[in-house]
């Protein structure tokens, strides 16, 4: 299954927005370090939708609240789907962005 998450639009290229994401380190940054332990994808996810929020491209000040919570449950109500990988490809609209 296929997912994407929808926090805002933007008239952005994507060369602003690869030089933006190039910029995230490939680390457990410290504000994560009780949420989530090591690194890994939700973290890299976590740290876009700070830097795409700081840059002011969305608003959406609760990253963690997106990945680890509404985003979390989404994966796990479609474990199964995702493993078999027999689920269609979704695109998720944050209830936390504004």
């Amino acid at each position: 299954m296929d997912s994407a998450l929808c926090t805002g639009e933007t008239d952005r290229n994507n060369e602003d927005l690869n030089a933006l994401f190039e910029k995230i380190p490939m680390t457990l940054p410290e504000i994560d370090w009780t949420t989530d332990g090591y690194f890994r994808c939700r973290v890299w996810l976590k740290q876009a939708v700070r830097a795409l929020n700081d840059a002011g491209i969305v608003s959406c000040p609760e990253a963690d609240a997106v990945v680890n919570g509404e985003l979390r449950k989404l994966g796990e109500e479609n474990y199964d789907a995702i493993v078999l990988g027999t689920g269609a490809a979704k695109v998720y609209v944050s209830r936390c962005s504004v």
